[in-house]
């Protein structure tokens, strides 16, 4: 699975500005961008792989994805 962000004027410009992740993220879906999570439910509804694969692969819970925010306070380890 992979994301790719093509950086043309209009991503150039938002940078360049000094622009917001919400910004960038606009732009993303405006190039027809998939997040990761996306891709990766799109292989599980394809049979290419399992819900448990992808957990697995992206250790979800361990960090949210790049632009949100935790869900819940992370625990400090002992």
């Amino acid at each position: 699975m992979y994301e790719i962000f093509g950086i043309d004027e209009d991503v150039r410009a938002v940078v360049e500005s000094g622009g917001s992740q919400n910004q960038l993220k606009a732009l993303f879906r405006k190039q027809r961008g998939k997040y990761l999570q996306e891709s990766a439910l799109a292989q599980v509804e394809a049979g290419e792989t399992s819900v448990q694969e992808v957990l697995r692969v992206m250790k979800a819970g361990d960090e949210p994805p790049a632009g949100r925010p935790r869900t819940k306070p992370r625990q400090p380890r002992a």
